[in-house]
Formats: structure tokens, C-alpha cells, sequence
């Protein structure tokens, strides 16, 4: 269901409702329009984005959306929990569409407090050495439940050893977590995902792979706030199209670097280097 049949879904709910209740879903209904302006304001606003500090920018974005985002989260929240009573299939869609809305909002929010600190140069990250391999396994815990949920299969090719690679394991941890729900999301379900790593001499390559929607020759995948909304089952998703640029980003500062290929309807691969670690008696 898209943004303007979760408004029309709304609507009818709005107009069969007591007054009180009436009241509450027009409330939700002018946040999800609040909300749906405003994020096409910032996106207008941010392209390209600004050498520059983003600070004032990320404060004002924070002061006019924060307040609006948490009350349609509670209302959208309250509404599913059954505080209007019972809702039907396509009311409680436009309702999960609303919450996706919310949630994609905060996600930008925080993809751009960090962004802001990478591009004024403040951001603090913490390399060090740390095991790869148990990383890529923590990622996975957080994404395995909505795997399963669409009967994906799941195969794991780890080089055995791996040697501890260097970075950020936080923003590491992140960046996987990224690649596995994007194969998650955007594979079909019944696909496969394979999770790869791969010793290359002086950098370890880890991988993402998924027999997904793929990518297209004019797909500008990692270009800031692009996304592939040509496609259905991406425009299923909400999302600000930040993540990819800001894990680039950071691959960057990290000594490592991003990289993508695929064909349309036939998958994908996502993946990114790290430095591996040098003994402490070597040069």
C-alpha cells in the first residue's frame, strides 16, 4: 500500500468513526501529511548535500519533526493495539504504512546526526582489531527472525582463519546489518542470501549476496538519498535512501571501500573492505 492509499484507507475509516475516534485518526492523518511534506522538503533541501556544516539544518529538521514523529508513532500505535477496536486488513496496512513512515523518519534523523559529524570531521570512530568472523554473526542474530519469516535460505562461507581486521566494530556491526536487511527486504520470498568473507592478502572482503530485484545499469546505488522506488517491492519499504552513502562514508574513514554489482531480477552482491590487522612486530 502506498502513501496515497493510506491516506484514502484513512479517510474512510476517519468519516465511519465516532466523533472522538474521528478526531484521533485526523490527527494522524495530518501528522502522516506533516511528515510525508516535510521529508520531501528536507530531500529537496539536502541535494547535493552541503560541504558545509549541516548542523543548523540537522537542528531545525530535529525541532519540527521530532515532536510531530513521536505523537503519530504513539497514535499509529495505539490505533493497531486495538484502541479504536478492531481493525480490518486493509485499515491496519495503511496503519503499518503510517508506522514505516514514522520509523524512516527517525532512521534519517539518525543517518544525518552522523553525517553531519562526518562531514564537519568530528566524528570520533574507534579502530581497532576485532574478529570479523564473529561480527558477521552478531549482525545476523539482528536480522535472522525477518529472514526466516520469508523462508529465505541461508548459507555462510567464512575463510577459515579469518584474520581480525581493523575498524570501527560498532560501526561495522552497523554496516552488515545494513547489507543483510537490504538482502532481506529486497529478495523475494523463497530467495537465497549467501554471507561471504574472503582473505585478500592486506584487506579482508566481506560480501552480501541475494537472488533479489537486483540492480539496474541506471541504479545510483550509494548516491545520497536515492532509491530504487521503480521498483514495487522497494516502494513496499520506506526509507530515506541514506544509509549505503553514510556506510561509504565510513568504509572511507575506516580504510575500506564499498562496492555493488547485479543484474536486474537476478540478485545482487554488497561488499566492502576492511585492512587486516599487522602484528605489532611487523613494519
Amino acid at each position: 500500500m502506498q502513501y496515497a492509499q493510506a491516506i484514502t484507507v484513512l479517510r474512510k475509516m476517519q468519516a465511519a468513526a465516532p466523533p472522538m475516534a474521528a478526531a484521533r485518526i485526523e490527527a494522524v492523518i495530518d501528522l502522516m501529511i506533516d511528515l510525508f511534506d516535510e521529508n520531501a522538503a528536507l530531500r529537496t533541501r539536502l541535494q547535493p548535500l552541503p560541504q558545509a556544516s549541516l548542523d543548523p539544518l540537522f537542528q531545525q529538521t530535529v525541532d519540527l519533526l521530532l515532536p510531530a514523529l513521536t505523537s503519530l508513532r504513539g497514535q499509529i500505535r495505539s490505533l493497531r493495539d486495538g484502541g479504536l477496536g478492531r481493525l480490518n486488513s486493509e485499515q491496519d496496512d495503511a496503519l503499518h504504512l503510517a508506522e514505516l513512515q514514522a520509523d524512516t523518519a527517525f532512521d534519517m534523523i539518525d543517518s544525518l546526526f552522523t553525517l553531519m559529524k562526518v562531514e564537519s570531521g568530528v566524528l570520533q570512530l574507534h579502530n581497532e582489531a576485532f574478529d570479523g568472523e564473529a561480527t558477521i554473526y552478531r549482525a545476523w542474530n539482528w536480522v535472522k527472525d525477518r529472514a526466516d519469516a520469508r523462508d529465505h535460505k541461508v548459507s555462510m562461507r567464512i575463510d577459515d582463519p579469518l584474520p581480525p581486521v581493523v575498524g570501527d566494530p560498532i560501526q561495522v556491526l552497523t554496516i552488515l546489518v545494513d547489507l543483510m536487511e537490504n538482502a532481506v527486504l529486497y529478495t523475494p520470498n523463497g530467495g537465497s542470501i549467501r554471507v561471504t568473507a574472503d582473505t585478500l592478502g592486506t584487506h579482508v572482503l566481506f560480501g552480501v549476496e541475494d537472488t533479489g530485484i537486483g540492480i539496474s545499469p541506471d541504479d545510483r546505488v550509494s548516491e545520497a538519498f536515492w532509491r530504487g522506488v521503480h521498483h514495487p517491492l522497494v516502494r513496499q519499504h520506506p526509507g530515506g535512501g541514506l544509509r549505503l552513502y553514510l556506510d561509504r562514508e565510513l568504509l572511507h574513514l575506516m580504510g575500506g571501500e564499498l562496492f555493488f554489482s547485479g543484474e536486474p531480477n537476478e540478485g545482487s552482491t554488497f561488499s566492502f573492505t576492511l585492512p587486516t590487522a599487522v602484528p605489532s612486530d611487523e613494519p
